[in-house]
């Protein structure tokens, strides 16, 4: 199938914030690299991953941390990456700690991404006109970020070298848009 960047998509930064689910950060003291390791499903397959709630009100499919692009899932998103047999992702076992200290009910995964889609593509980026405070017309980059599709391993979900960001096809973001997970924003590469 050929694939564009037009069906390409990245997380946005503060996922879950607005809709008032729990933002989570370390509740082992663990390094940003450990957590990083995790992001690129490079740590350990029988680690496991602890957090504490850092602020929110409630639990939902797609939680976000203070640790870079680190994501936790539910274990109905699991159940859906493996029945749409979506490809590019490993399921980190985590324990969620409340306020008090108390571990939270249910079944919660960290998202590693096995996907690769290369280095950055630094000569492909976007522009776009603007309008300054002062008035004055101006050009900024947007969009991105690029990387080389001929790079680019074929799974479902993806890293750039790099950077921290996942990359997910059109056809995760369908998946997880049709079976109504919640707390999931993404934007498409060339927007």
């Amino acid at each position: 199938m050929d694939m564009t960047f037009d069906d390409f998509f990245v997380l946005d930064a503060e996922l879950g914030r607005p809709q008032g689910a729990f933002w989570f950060r370390s509740a082992s003291g663990r390094s940003f690299d450990f957590y990083d390791a995790i992001l690129r499903a490079q740590a350990p397959e029988d680690c496991v991953v602890d957090y504490a709630v850092d602020t929110g009100r409630r639990l939902a499919d797609v939680m976000g941390t203070s640790l870079g692009k680190a994501l936790i899932v539910t274990e109905r998103v699991v159940r859906l990456l493996e029945e749409k047999q979506l490809t590019g992702w490993r399921a980190y076992r985590t324990r969620l700690l409340g306020k008090s200290g108390e571990e939270l009910e249910g079944r919660f995964f960290s998202l590693g991404v096995l996907g690769r889609a290369g280095p950055v593509d630094a000569d492909r980026f976007m522009e776009e006109e603007y309008v300054r405070p002062s008035g004055a017309k101006a050009r900024r980059k947007c969009g991105g970020p690029f990387f080389h599709l001929e790079q680019w391993d074929g799974s479902d979900l993806s890293v750039i070298d790099q950077r921290d960001a996942t990359i997910v096809t059109r056809r995760t973001l369908a998946a997880f848009e049709n079976a109504g997970i919640r707390n999931w924003t993404a934007r498409c590469l060339t927007k």
